[in-house]
């Protein structure tokens, strides 16, 4: 909300600035972005361990491994802890198509999509009639496979 707060009083700032304050408009715009770069990462950082300590109350929820999978993919770049919480997410439900669909993006995230592919045919398997989102998964794996095949 702070930060909501602070984009809103920047944007009236900037237009009532003028075109001749242009240095106090970068000014004023580059530390909004700081200020939210670095609220936005303490939210990440409290979500990691809010849900590293719903894994350790509750190992068997493979959504909570399923987002905290992605969280540590996205803020931390660290693959090889994301892989495990996606297959383990995968492991814990294996006939749960919603899980088996959203952890195909992980694979297209790391380029291997006809491994993506795979894991929504499965999931499409255990329910034809999941939501339009498989679909626009499918069109990323395959869009990116496209994209390799044609890189040779």
């Amino acid at each position: 909300m702070r930060t909501l707060f602070i984009c809103l009083a920047t944007l009236l700032l900037v237009g009532c600035a003028g075109s001749g304050h242009k240095n106090l408009n970068s000014t004023l715009w580059m530390q909004t972005a700081a200020e939210y770069r670095a609220n936005t990462l303490q939210t990440f950082k409290a979500a990691e361990m809010q849900l590293e300590k719903a894994v350790e109350l509750d190992p068997r929820d493979p959504e909570t491994h399923r987002i905290l999978g992605i969280l540590l993919i996205k803020q931390n770049g660290d693959y090889e802890a994301s892989r495990h919480h996606h297959e383990r997410a995968m492991a814990l439900a294996p006939n749960d198509a919603y899980i088996i669909g959203r952890c195909a993006a992980f694979y297209t995230f790391v380029g291997e999509h006809i491994r993506a592919l795979e894991t929504l045919d499965r999931a499409e398997e255990l329910d034809p009639f999941l939501p339009v989102w498989v679909n626009e998964e499918r069109v990323a794996a395959l869009g990116e496979f496209h994209q390799e095949v044609r890189k040779g």
